[in-house]
């Protein structure tokens, strides 16, 4: 009996230090392959020997047991409807890929017309297995706390990677990871950190923002690090993120400072956060003018690689408006889909054939690829998610609304500009994190 129970706790052990792992694995993003092995991240390599330890384990055992959540059903609909319309997409000769995506640079090994679109529903199947263990393995909020520490540790380093980057860069021209200049602004630079792309920098800086602040905020006891610390990280965590001069992760923070703000405070907190707020603005226009709104309206009112993509991906949709062009094919399939005006008028920022360029807003790519039906799945899991309520409302439960709901909300406002979010291990780590802290018992 006693051997039994040391066996138990042994792989009790192994699945939440895999957990761990996934954490650290979060942040190991790359726009290159510099982080990847054989083009995969670091997230998808952990969330595969998630899945040998969970099949080993359900062997040794008999029965394959996962914890039962309010997002389950949704979640393994998504991936079936995924399923169903790439192999659409496999027999329909109307959604066949064309023939020059052949002759692409960058259509090799995965990434080649025949195996796109399977990988992709690969790396969908690795992000539900991810989500799944995180829930079943951490179920005491000992655990819970143990992955919100080395969370935030994690994070710390990643911040004081930026500030170095900034502060070598700025002072001594020292050139450490990424840093782009804009031509003819050389003041005016760009942090990638380790990671090469200053928006995906500030995607990793959005995944643990929330979660210092609210532990600022309330000091929960289980935080290991002190308030004093905390501050320090999240003052340079806000300025990392104003030097990756990424628009839409500095907006999508602000909505969600801003919702956070409006739904755990006081009224009299709200007009004195909304004064100072007005008051930053006005003192420090030019800073907010340059950053955000001249390049926020210039984005959206003007035809520019990322707005290029949008077109298309509204082409695909109108043309594959039930089952898509199959999950990853987007890519694949852009010569078939460019407006004409585009196609005469903007050929110097059309690189389709170059490198990959799927639609540059995730919700655009998952119903180009998916359809309409896909996108009402999507929605599905959303309102799940927003209707799970806590069995105890406490300051546990306020924690987890605040830290990784308040997270979710900006990391999906961000989703607007970039594509494959819902795939990265952040997202996971976050929307799993979220999921149990809501349904775990006080144990």
């Amino acid at each position: 009996m006693e051997l039994t129970r040391n066996q138990e706790s042994k792989k009790t052990g192994i699945a939440f230090g895999l957990v761990l792992l996934f954490v650290f694995s979060t942040f190991l993003l790359s726009t290159d392959d510099t982080l990847k092995i054989y083009s995969m991240n670091a997230s998808s390599i952990v969330s595969m020997l998630m899945v040998v330890v969970f099949l080993l384990d359900g062997f040794a055992k008999g029965k394959f047991v996962l914890k039962r959540h309010p997002v389950q059903k949704a979640l393994y609909l998504l991936f079936l409807w995924a399923a169903i319309s790439l192999l659409i997409s496999k027999i329909d000769p109307s959604k066949a890929i064309p023939t020059e995506a052949y002759f692409y640079k960058w259509t090799k090994g995965l990434n080649s017309p025949d195996w796109r679109g399977f990988s992709f529903l690969f790396r969908l199947f690795l992000s539900i297995v991810a989500i799944e263990f995180i829930i079943t393995n951490v179920n005491t909020r000992k655990k819970f706390f143990r992955v919100v520490n080395i969370t935030i540790l994690f994070y710390s380093i990643v911040c004081f990677f930026g500030l170095m980057q900034i502060v070598l860069f700025g002072l001594f021209d020292i050139k450490i990871g990424k840093i782009i200049i804009t031509p003819g602004l050389e003041d005016y630079f760009r942090i990638g950190g380790y990671v090469g792309e200053p928006q995906t920098f500030g995607m990793i800086l959005i995944s643990g923002y929330f979660l210092l602040l609210d532990a600022i905020k309330n000091q929960y006891k289980k935080v290991l690090f002190s308030r004093r610390f905390l501050k320090v990280v999240f003052v340079i965590a806000t300025i990392n993120l104003i030097f990756t001069r990424s628009v839409s992760m500095i907006v999508a923070v602000l909505f969600g400072l801003a919702f956070a703000f409006i739904k755990y405070n006081r009224k009299k907190e709200i007009i004195i956060s909304l004064i100072i707020c007005i008051t930053l603005v006005i003192s420090f226009y030019e800073v907010f003018n340059t950053t955000v709104f001249t390049k926020l309206t210039g984005e959206l009112s003007t035809i520019n690689e990322r707005t290029i993509t949008w077109l298309i991906g509204y082409e695909i949709i109108k043309d594959n408006p039930l089952t898509g062009i199959g999950i990853g094919q987007s890519p694949l399939v852009n010569s078939a889909y460019i407006p004409d005006t585009i196609s005469s008028g903007f050929k110097s920022i059309l690189f389709f054939d170059v490198f990959r360029q799927p639609p540059m807003n995730t919700y655009i790519e998952w119903i180009a690829e998916t359809g309409l039906i896909g996108g009402m799945l999507l929605l599905f899991i959303f309102y799940k998610t927003y209707k799970i309520k806590s069995d105890e409302q406490n300051n546990f439960s306020k924690f987890v609304k605040f830290s990784y709901g308040t997270t979710l909300i900006a990391l999906a406002i961000a989703a607007n500009s970039s594509g494959g979010n819902f795939y990265t291990g952040l997202f996971g780590l976050t929307f799993a994190m979220y999921i149990r802290g809501m349904t775990i018992k006080n144990i």
